[in-house]
């Protein structure tokens, strides 16, 4: 009987919070795959986006629990090979496009990914070539280098996004004046109107009929020949006059900004057409660099691809072809510019796309909602909502739901799930507070502690940092564990500096700043009064603190001396490894760190280290000013703390965007009544504001007073839509944190709310005392909080006792790693050698092409020892060309069907890739058996080698020395195998006896 037809649809679900949308993903995934593996007896071709690369990594990890659940080796096979599934995050994807595409275009696949620093130099490097030209005085004239800089690369980037984007002009300028003055007027009789129908005071009466009879120009003249409007009197509303006066004082602001005489108007215009003549030139010659030097921004991967998708579309068709099917998350997330590219790069393939708007919250990344909207009414009738909530109590759904209708923007009411059982309607599940923030906390979290609730189920939430910091500090103050969550946070860790003072000084000996900060570091630990006498010396000297330091003897400098000639023999990074490894830095982190966390951070700092120094043109300059840079700009706040190996059981704090996806069982989120940071003021100054629906674009004109620049209407008009947007993501970055909550939400301010502040925003009627609503409870208090807060006591049974590993203080008494293959090149160095040879380039490629070929023997021979019902010859004729492919298979087959070892059984029960560290004569001996096993009382121990059976003595040796660690684990008959698959040849050897091994290899 055939099996059913699958086959695969589009379609769009809208899953609201704790709908567990992560987890119908990992089903589908997997639902879509295997009906489609039994219908067409092949897996599909899948590409599946997510938002961040953490999320890619959590979706990978699902899908491989998924395989293991449902016992599906052939799944796990498809998902850990990655030659038919493709997850990663948008920009993953476009990084393939480009590598496997570009260079149709021109651009090499092998284009290198630079950080924004490195970009500007580019653009300056640009700038300096062009400013030969005599037109450059008149720039220079006007912008600062920085400046211009800065507005050419914003062209770029609109250039590139939106090709069709052009200055604005005179005629459109004079449209946009005359449209926003008469918008103003329209807004005055409007509140004309007002005053008649709401009142009756003859001087509020005679005032309206002025607003009836403005003019359309000159109005703020108009306005200030009536002077002032009229004061209130007792017969009116409170609420009106408030109501009214916000309303009229904001078109006065508006009258008063720049760029609304139209006799300037002609002026700007000029000047936008002389700008964008000069940055036509800058972007070519941009792009020219980019491409010669195939280096690209990770804006570029966007911004590249949309050009080359523009120039020649079938290059996406190509790439749509090579899927079957795509599944992407978090589409609320996607900026109108990845919306195209996604539409050109799926082509005619059907998708599954998921997501909420109503969690749109990366607005400053490009991030629109209205996507995910319009991609609804085009999928109008594949549309899913999951809208039941399986995270929170069913009370604290109803305060949510309740909450979230008093905002202006709509929010989609959440279903329970009554997971928790029945709702306790008379449970209070938010408790609202008017004060200090931090006693507020201090005192919730202590009572929740004092009833037994776990540290790590509290939450403290918000929109920044350096709150989070306070709160930490004060909370720590009462003794309350907490782990702060920064973004930003790895490289200002004390640690991270301290360790790359120590750097900076092995590179740079004549930076003084630095110099101090590493003699202050806790490895040397200088006293400052020491410091300070040096500094006041060396102050009379023309010369740097280190030359001063080794002037007089310094009781530091023969440490620092003895780094720096390490640094020399052995180069910065070893150096600087191998130092805190002997001075127990390293070690005692765990004193100082039980969670592990200071370590781990470490150890990502060599890592990233270790990463770069393999890039092509690696500079440990660049390398150390880009850590510098990351402290200062916000594009560092991406590189957060390393992952600790023991999480700590504190109180977590930090901010919304970074608790998205996770939940708590008690939220705090504190300062609910300051307004969100809005796009304003004179850092708005140096920025070219599009009008996308019209396609135009202008920026603040310098004007003849020095330094200042008048913004024109159509940026005020632009402004003024990116602030309400702004607004309106503010209030979905509180539904993302009110909804982070399981089964109670604290909300805290201190003082009177601002208007546009998330409390201001809401209009929830919060009343004094404790409130019974439909279907939950709320309490709002203001009354201030004792000083006197008493400090946590741990219970013993709460304190885990961290003891620091005990170290030799004589150093050299360190045990010295050594591999095998290095062991047997000393012990035979002094034996003779033969001459070295040059070898034939051809003669290279063969050894390089047979080499590589045993490697993939011995992986397939791996796999066959994990992989259940592994398919060998499947894989290998997928993965390898054809003559490839008829050597590897005829290799794996001959080795499988070996009976002297008994390869089958050894491949089955036996031990593959068996690393082993063994202790002798005060050194740590490290290696790496291929495959060992006991087969009725006899330990076979192989060793594969893809080259000739003349070096047979060598690999015996080898295994000589393996032998070992064997006898030690109580193995008693050991047989060495050396197996040669590409000749088809083995070679066994009884091996020698521990005392026989001991007199061969260590008793000289």
């Amino acid at each position: 009987m055939s099996s059913p037809t699958f086959e695969l649809d589009s379609k769009i679900v809208r899953a609201g919070a704790g709908a567990g949308k992560t987890t119908q993903l990992t089903q589908n995934i997997y639902d879509i795959a295997t009906n489609y593996k039994k219908t067409h007896d092949k897996w599909p071709r899948l590409v599946v986006t997510t938002f961040t690369r953490k999320a890619t990594q959590e979706l990978k990890e699902r899908l491989i629990v998924k395989a293991c659940d449902e016992k599906n080796d052939g799944f796990l096979e498809y998902v850990d090979s990655g030659a038919n599934i493709h997850i990663s995050t948008i920009h993953g994807v476009l990084n393939l496009f480009l590598r496997n595409y570009g260079h149709i275009l021109g651009w090499d696949n092998s284009f290198q990914i630079i950080n924004k620093r490195e970009a500007n130099i580019l653009a300056k490097t640009i700038i300096k070539e062009m400013d030969s030209n005599s037109e450059w005085e008149f720039w220079l004239e006007h912008f600062s280098y920085s400046d211009l800089t800065g507005l050419l690369l914003n062209y770029y980037e609109i250039s590139c996004r939106l090709p069709e984007a052009i200055a604005i002009d005179e005629k459109h300028l004079r449209e946009l004046v005359k449209k926003y003055l008469k918008a103003q007027q329209q807004e005055l009789r409007s509140l004309a109107e007002l005053i008649i129908s709401h009142i009756q005071n003859e001087k509020w009466l005679k005032w309206a009929d002025y607003l009836l009879k403005v003019p359309e120009n000159d109005i703020l003249d108009y306005l200030s020949a009536f002077g002032r409007r009229p004061s209130k009197t007792k017969d009116i509303d409170e609420e009106f006059n408030e109501s009214f006066k916000t309303r009229y004082e904001r078109v006065k602001k508006n009258l008063e900004k720049s760029g609304l005489l139209l006799d300037e108007v002609a002026g700007a215009a000029n000047f936008f057409n002389k700008f964008e003549l000069l940055a036509k030139k800058f972007v070519n010659k941009y792009l020219e660099y980019k491409k010669k030097l195939s280096k690209l921004e990770m804006q570029d991967l966007e911004l590249i691809s949309h050009l080359i998708l523009n120039q020649e579309s079938s290059l996406g068709e190509a790439f749509a072809q090579e899927w079957d099917y795509w599944l992407i998350d978090e589409y609320q997330d996607t900026s109108p510019l990845q919306e195209a590219l996604l539409k050109k790069l799926i082509g005619k393939s059907p998708s599954y796309i998921v997501g909420d708007p109503q969690q749109s919250i990366y607005l400053f990344r490009g991030a629109r909602s209205e996507v995910f909207a319009r991609k609804e009414q085009e999928l109008i009738n594949k549309r899913e909502r999951l809208s039941k909530n399986y995270r929170s109590y069913s009370e604290l759904l109803s305060f949510i739901n309740d909450l979230f209708s008093h905002f202006e923007q709509s929010f989609m009411k959440m279903d329970f799930s009554h997971r928790y059982g029945e709702p306790q309607e008379e449970r209070v599940v938010a408790k609202f507070y008017n004060g200090n923030d931090k006693k507020f906390v201090a005192k919730e979290v202590l009572g929740l502690m004092q009833q037994g609730i776990s540290p790590e189920k509290i939450c403290v939430l918000s929109r920044k940092n350096k709150p989070l910091m306070d709160m930490a500090f004060f909370l720590n103050s009462l003794s309350l564990p907490t782990h702060v969550h920064a973004s930003g946070g790895f490289f200002q860790r004390r640690e991270i500096l301290d360790v790359l003072s120590l750097v900076r000084f092995l590179v740079n000996t004549s930076d003084n700043e630095n110099l101090v900060g590493l003699l202050r570091s806790p490895w040397l630990a200088i006293e400052d009064s020491k410091i300070i006498e040096w500094t006041v010396e060396w102050k009379h000297w023309s010369c740097s603190l280190w030359q001063h330091l080794k002037y007089i003897k310094a009781s530091v400098v023969e440490i620092l001396e003895e780094l720096l000639e390490k640094s020399e023999k052995w180069g910065v990074y070893t150096t600087t490894e191998i130092c805190l490894k002997d001075w127990g830095v390293i070690t005692y982190s765990h004193y100082h760190d039980a969670s592990g966390r200071r370590e781990s951070n470490i150890w990502k700092l060599f890592t990233q280290w270790h990463e770069q120094e393999k890039k092509p043109g690696f500079n440990i300059f660049n390398f150390l000013n880009q850590t510098q840079l990351d402290l200062s700009e916000s594009e560092g706040a991406e590189e957060a703390d390393a992952v600790a190996a023991l999480e700590p059981n504190c109180i977590n704090l930090m901010t919304i965007h970074a608790s998205k996806g996770l939940q708590f069982e008690y939220v705090f989120i504190i300062e609910a009544g300051k307004k969100p940071q809005l796009s304003n003021g004179a850092q708005e100054n140096n920025k070219i504001h599009l009008d996308e629906n019209h396609n135009f674009w202008s920026f603040a004109v310098p004007t003849q007073e020095a330094g200042k620049k008048e913004k024109t209407v159509l940026d005020h008009m632009c402004i003024e839509s990116i602030i309400e947007q702004e607004l309106r993501e503010s209030d979905r970055l509180f539904y993302v944190a009110v909804t982070r909550a399981v089964k109670n939400i604290y909300i805290s301010w201190e003082g009177k709310y601002d208007e546009n502040s998330w409390l201001g925003r809401c209009r929830f009627p919060l009343q004094l005392g404790t409130h019974q609503k439909k279907g939950y409870v709320y309490s709002y208090t203001n009354d201030d909080i004792s000083d006197d807060l008493e400090k946590w006591q741990f219970a013993e049974s709460q304190v885990e006792e961290v003891s620091p590993l005990k170290i030799e203080k004589s150093m050299s008494k360190r045990l010295q790693k050594i591999s095998v293959t290095r062991f047997l090149d000393g012990l035979h160095a002094n034996a003779g050698s033969d001459k070295f040879k040059l070898t034939e380039n051809s003669a290279m490629y063969e050894g390089a092409k047979t080499a590589q070929l045993g490697s993939d023997i011995h992986n397939l021979l791996e796999k066959a020892r994990y992989i259940k019902n592994w398919q060998a010859e499947d894989y290998i004729l997928t993965h390898f060309t054809e003559t490839d492919s008829e050597k590897i298979l005829k290799a794996y087959n001959w080795v499988k069907a070996i009976d002297q070892p008994p390869m089958l059984n050894l491949l089955q029960e036996g031990f593959v890739e068996w690393g082993f560290q063994w202790v002798k004569n005060n050194s740590i001996f490290e290696g790496q058996i291929d495959l060992w096993g006991t087969i009725n009382d006899t330990t076979w121990l192989i060793d594969y080698k893809s080259g000739s059976s003349k070096y047979t003595e060598k690999a015996m040796k080898q295994l000589d020395i393996y032998c070992f660690p064997l006898y030690e684990l109580g193995c008693r008959y050991i047989k060495k195998a050396v197996i040669f698959p590409i000749e088809e040849k083995v070679i066994i050897v009884d091996a020698f006896s521990l005392s026989e091994l001991n007199e061969r290899y260590f008793q000289k």
